[in-house]
C-alpha cells in the first residue's frame, strides 16, 4: 500500500491510498497512516480510489483512525472506494461507523462538519 499526502492545512487532511491494504501493508504502513491522518487531529479525507483490496488489518487501521479522530470531534471520510473495497467495508459493518462518500463535494461537506460521530 502507498500513502500519498494530497493536502494538509489548518482545516483538514487529505491523503490517498493505493494498492493492497492487507496484513502485510497494514503492519508496514499503519503507523505512517496514523501519523498522516490521526496525528494532526483534524478532519480527514482518505481517497480510496486506487485501493484495490482491503483486508481485516486495513479495516482495523481505518476503524482505529476514525475512533481517534472522533475524540477530537473530527470526521474521517473514505472517498470513492471501489466495489471490492466497499464490500469489505460493508461486511465488516464499517459503513455504519465511518463516513463513506463517492461525491467529493459531499465528502468535503462531511469534513467541514467536524462532529466526529456518524449519526446518519
Amino acid at each position: 500500500m502507498e500513502i500519498k499526502a494530497i493536502k494538509s492545512d489548518g482545516a483538514y487532511t487529505h491523503v490517498s491510498l493505493s494498492g493492497l491494504f492487507d496484513v502485510a501493508s497494514a503492519s508496514e504502513s499503519g503507523e505512517l497512516f496514523s501519523k498522516a491522518v490521526v496525528a494532526p487531529g483534524k478532519p480527514a479525507i482518505v481517497d480510496m480510489t486506487e485501493c484495490s483490496m482491503l483486508g481485516s488489518a486495513g479495516l482495523n487501521v481505518l476503524l482505529s483512525a476514525a475512533k481517534k479522530l472522533r475524540v477530537c470531534r473530527a470526521n474521517l471520510v473514505l472517498y470513492n472506494p471501489q466495489p471490492l473495497v466497499m464490500a469489505s467495508l460493508e461486511k465488516a459493518g464499517l459503513s455504519s461507523l465511518i463516513f463513506i462518500e463517492c461525491d467529493f463535494a459531499k465528502a468535503m461537506e462531511l469534513v467541514s462538519r467536524g462532529h466526529g460521530a456518524k449519526t446518519e
